[in-house]
């Protein structure tokens, strides 16, 4: 029983639509372990570009008001590994048009 994978959570990372820009900047911090499942709720009322990476290129979009969960680990490589996004990397977030209320949330799982 001691080789039982765990669920463990980092803690939440957000930004309040104040401190949302027109320019890419970090949600919190990187992640610090291997992420399994990634949960991105944009609670504002606009939508969000989002990138990965710390570049300028825009990677992903959030509409206003909606929630999305990349499960990484529930697709597997020929090998047995599993997809995780890397320790070190994070999500970046940027306004299409700027809010006026709400918050966006980054919520982080890995195996422990």
């Amino acid at each position: 029983m001691s080789n039982k994978i765990r669920v463990a959570f980092e803690d939440i990372r957000s930004v309040a639509f104040g401190s949302i820009t027109n320019t890419f900047a970090l949600v919190g911090t990187t992640f610090t372990q291997p992420v399994r499942q990634l949960k991105i709720v944009n609670n504002t009322n606009a939508v969000m570009l989002i990138n990965y990476d710390g570049g300028s290129a825009t990677k992903d979009v959030a509409p206003a008001s909606s929630i999305y969960i990349y499960d990484y680990s529930s697709n597997k490589e020929a090998n047995g590994e599993v997809f995780e996004q890397a320790i070190g990397e994070g999500v970046y977030v940027k306004y299409a048009s700027a809010p006026t209320s709400g918050t966006f949330y980054v919520v982080t799982i890995y195996a422990r």
